[in-house]
């Protein structure tokens, strides 16, 4: 599973990385969508949105609303929703880690699932795009880079030293040991950022850590949807990593709160 994983990172994560470097911001505007729907299906199927019809209608005006967000939003607005979306995601977040009861199946649809679902999906998708136009690529290469080494460090060393789990019942997979690697990685790059871009350090510390747990929170409410759904994967489209929801889990959490932080801290332009 692990080698599949390294060969699946190694095929798309240069790619990705090209796009997000090289591409103007309707193209990659463009790109984001993309992977958003495609996440908003798999989203359709955990909530038992199964009729093609309907997922159909759903995903068309998902993307006309992300059509229409990208032209007429105005900033004053996108804060607001940034700072509404942060707030329910510490919540989430904290319901999680708190969370001791066994969770049900649920095999009926749950339209306010989705609802909540799809404003997820949209706020992260028009934050990606507003941290390009506003923070430019290398703050958008900062949040990647955060999550994908809180996600390496809470791996390797949950794997090494995991023995107390952070919400049983929800993923048994996750340890308190792996959430402390996550922030420890965390703090390297806050160190490394502050470094290079000279913000004050104890800003982009606690900055770093609060979207690192939030991006836990991200991934352990998509553990629920898919502990209820009686699914490993949110699809099987990348093989050794399960589906796109799987991938952008924390990132759904984290990209409001890093964007409006980024704002907070007068980092754009």
């Amino acid at each position: 599973m692990l080698r599949q994983r390294i060969f699946t990172t190694a095929m798309l994560a240069p790619l990705f990385l090209a796009a997000v470097g090289y591409l103007p911001n309707p193209f990659l505007a463009g790109l984001f969508g993309l992977i958003i729907l495609i996440g908003a299906w798999e989203l359709s199927r955990l909530v038992q949105l199964n009729q093609q019809p309907q997922q159909s209608l759903y995903l068309i005006s998902l993307a006309v609303a992300m059509l229409v967000m990208y032209h007429i939003s105005q900033p004053a607005i996108i804060f607001s929703l940034q700072i509404i979306t942060t707030l329910c995601w510490a919540s989430i977040t904290l319901w999680a880690l708190y969370r001791r009861r066994p969770l049900t199946k649920v095999s009926n649809r749950r339209p306010r699932i989705l609802i909540s679902g799809t404003f997820a999906l949209l706020i992260t998708w028009i934050s990606l795009v507003q941290l390009h136009q506003t923070a430019g690529v290398i703050w958008l290469f900062g949040l990647f880079i955060l999550i994908w080494s809180v996600d390496i460090g809470a791996y390797f060393t949950g794997r090494q030293w995991g023995k107390r789990r952070i919400s049983p019942q929800i993923s048994p997979g996750k340890t308190w040991a792996g959430a402390f690697g996550a922030m420890a990685a965390a703090t390297l790059y806050a160190i490394g950022f502050s470094l290079w871009q000279a913000v004050p350090l104890v800003y982009m510390i606690l900055f770093s850590y609060v979207v690192t747990w939030l991006s836990i929170g991200g991934d352990l409410a998509e553990s629920v949807l898919k502990r209820q759904a009686s699914v490993k994967d949110s699809s099987n489209l990348l093989p050794g990593h399960g589906g796109i929801l799987d991938r952008i889990d924390s990132l759904l959490a984290a990209a409001p709160a890093y964007t409006l932080g980024i704002s907070l801290l007068g980092l754009t332009t």
